[in-house]
């Protein structure tokens, strides 16, 4: 049987672990699965006739009686048959659950013909937040159609060597896994989603990777009073093929528009105005998502809003992407609960979230495309301007907003633009 050990990077963790598997199963055929590269994984899987694989992390040991007990745990795999079997900590062995690392799945044995027969593949990193949840990803994909199971087990122990404090993966941990071990549903229609309080739009440039965590974070919400407007801005990937997908998956709740070439984030935008029916109208950025009960608290909250409140902001959780893809904790960022136009102008960082009245927006005539910028860079700031010369905004209570700060985004290549439209806006309303 083939073994992946996965997160392989020629240290101890990886040491220990193909030791004491080669020791424990010598007939197994171990393949180290370096961080970042599991097509390894994938073009191992594809061409083998093997009917099951294992997973383990590197740092996980196994006894030397673990071929024994994989004969019985393959069994069942046989007979159910079970799509997979992972196996956990053994509950009675204290220091054991103590050292398991937050995030990390113990060994899974696959049933790979059953995850040949559903098409699937172990994703990476261009569509998890993070590459150590990508076993719990598979698992939860396949759980879908063909159940698994989970085994507790003392035959093996985890990496000896925990997680520091300071990389915050236990905050990591506890902020993704609502979003990963939400069970997937069908969404049928109700009286929530035929009358939505709130439209969820997303503007996608051939961003199909990211596109998927975002759409993920949607539909794990625990209200069901929203809809997804997603519009692909001319994409020349498959893009818009994977929104066709979705929308077709979802067809109560998601729905997308394809504009025929590229034409800017505030094109995107306005076309989807043209199409939500929701009186609120959240922008969410293609490489961002919520957590779980986001849609209910912003729905709570329009319940005390006057008449003249049209744009809800609040404060975000900022995660940065690593050269690898993966992404870190950095903790929680925002503004004053008190908005300060010349201060965000200043700054140049971006609000979010960004929730509008959609009402007001189709007063405004929607997100300008005329400005120096033509609508592509800074239609945030600029439809903020414009809604607060004669409405108000309320602050959001609560986190409900992840934002991915990377390196290569648009803004942040184009930051020498900015300043000359900083001065072009500022003249334009008098600030």
């Amino acid at each position: 049987m083939m073994v992946f050990v996965l997160g392989a990077d020629h240290g101890r963790d990886e040491r220990f672990t193909v030791h004491s598997m080669t020791s424990a199963v010598p007939a197994a055929r171990l393949t180290l699965v370096p961080p970042g590269q599991h097509h390894v994984l994938n073009e191992a899987v594809f061409h083998t006739e093997d009917p099951y694989c294992m997973t383990i992390r590197a740092g996980g040991r196994v006894d030397p009686d673990f071929k024994l007990r994989l004969e019985e745990w393959i069994h069942p795999l046989m007979q159910a048959p079970f799509s997979w079997i992972h196996l956990l900590p053994d509950t009675e062995t204290a220091s054991f659950q103590s050292r398991f690392r937050p995030g990390e799945a113990g060994p899974v044995i696959w049933n790979l013909q059953i995850m040949k027969s559903l098409g699937l593949k172990f994703p990476g990193n261009e569509v998890l937040p993070c590459e150590i949840m990508m076993e719990w990803y598979q698992m939860q994909e396949m759980h879908g159609t063909h159940p698994g199971c989970s085994q507790e087990s003392s035959d093996w122990s985890p990496s000896r060597y925990k997680f520091r404090d300071w990389q915050r993966k236990g905050q990591e941990w506890k902020k993704l896994a609502p979003i990963l071990l939400s069970p997937k549903t069908s969404l049928g229609m109700s009286a929530e989603v035929q009358k939505p309080r709130l439209s969820i739009v997303l503007t996608v440039y051939n961003e199909p990777d990211y596109m998927q965590w975002a759409v993920r974070s949607v539909l794990a919400q625990t209200s069901g009073s929203w809809e997804l407007m997603m519009i692909d801005d001319g994409s020349t990937d498959h893009t818009g093929c994977l929104m066709q997908k979705l929308a077709s998956e979802y067809p109560f709740h998601i729905r997308c528009v394809k504009h025929p070439c590229n034409l800017g984030k505030a094109a995107a935008l306005n076309t989807a105005l043209e199409h939500v029916r929701a009186p609120w109208l959240l922008e969410l950025d293609a490489d961002d998502w919520l957590d779980p009960h986001a849609v209910q608290s912003i729905t709570e909250m329009m319940s005390t809003l006057q008449p003249e409140a049209a744009f809800l902001y609040g404060n975000h959780s900022e995660w940065r992407e690593e050269n690898d893809r993966n992404l870190s904790y950095r903790g929680a960022s925002g503004y004053s609960t008190q908005l300060d136009i010349k201060d965000m102008l200043i700054s140049g960082a971006p609000l979010a979230p960004r929730v509008f009245r959609t009402e007001t927006l189709r007063a405004l005539g929607g997100w300008k495309t005329d400005d120096p910028a033509r609508g592509r860079l800074y239609e945030d700031m600029l439809m903020i301007i414009r809604i607060l010369q004669n409405n108000q905004a309320r602050f959001l209570q609560g986190i409900g907003y992840n934002r991915r700060i990377r390196s290569n985004s648009i803004t942040r290549t184009h930051q020498e633009q900015y300043n000359h439209w900083r001065e072009w806006v500022m003249g334009m309303y008098s600030l």
